[in-house]
């Protein structure tokens, strides 16, 4: 997540590059420029998400639950899902690997990303693949997928964290579940011009003349691809039954 101050406008950033190291100093030598950090320009442009939810003032005096707390968790919630949207279509848009089988996705880790970017790569998949990984058993029946030892519920392969997204947002195309792998905080930057602001009024917009109180949800971002290396979108095709 990057901040920023203006509707439009761009930062200069680095990607995982390769660096040469410095030059030896002989006694008495004049010291040698070293090599610039390689910086390259990202740019950015706002977009405003909204929307309005109107609630019947009725319902809100005559009930004893905290509706306007539950609804300010809602707006989070669809916060979430706007930006994973935006996220989720980004990567879409990238050129899908063929995976076939757990060596796929282990000479992802080990060769074609960087060491730097695949020690704190995640491969992510939504259910359809997690549910074909967890069943994945060595010579020994045992499970290849192992639990987090400080997170019993949650499950790493090869040493990474594995996320799971629900089939709804990320979905199974033509046999072939999603298995990106990679470190998205390196892929993606999301730029914050202004995080989810909440106003309500029983009084403006109609809410008067229909005894409602209009709730408003506003957030101003965009969602840049910055190092496309730092990922790779596989497709997992599932077994048929």
């Amino acid at each position: 997540v990057e901040p920023v101050a203006t509707r439009s406008g761009s930062r200069m950033l680095e990607k995982n590059s390769d660096l040469t190291p410095f030059a030896v100093l002989e006694e008495m030598d004049e010291i040698q420029e070293t090599d610039q950090p390689k910086f390259s320009k990202l740019s950015y442009n706002i977009v405003d998400y909204a929307g309005i939810l109107p609630l019947s003032n009725t319902l809100l005096q005559d009930t004893d639950q905290a509706i306007m707390a539950y609804v300010a968790k809602w707006f989070v919630k669809k916060s979430i899902t706007t930006r994973n949207a935006l996220i989720l279509a980004i990567l879409d848009s990238l050129k899908k690997v063929e995976f076939k089988g757990l060596d796929a996705i282990k000479k992802a880790l080990n060769v074609t990303l960087d060491p730097a970017i695949s020690s704190g790569a995640i491969i992510m998949t939504n259910q359809d693949g997690f549910d074909y990984l967890d069943q994945l058993k060595d010579a020994d029946g045992k499970y290849l997928l192992k639990d987090i030892p400080s997170e019993p519920t949650n499950k790493m392969l090869f040493g990474r964290r594995v996320v799971v997204i629900s089939n709804k947002i990320l979905k199974t195309k033509s046999g072939k579940a999603p298995v990106i792998v990679g470190d998205l905080k390196e892929a993606i930057v999301l730029f914050d011009r202004q995080q989810q602001s909440i106003a309500s009024t029983d009084v403006g917009a109609g809410a008067f003349e229909t005894n409602t109180t209009k709730v408003r949800a506003i957030e101003r971002e965009d969602v840049k691809l910055w190092d496309s290396e730092a990922i790779v979108y596989g497709q997992l095709t599932l077994p048929t039954e």
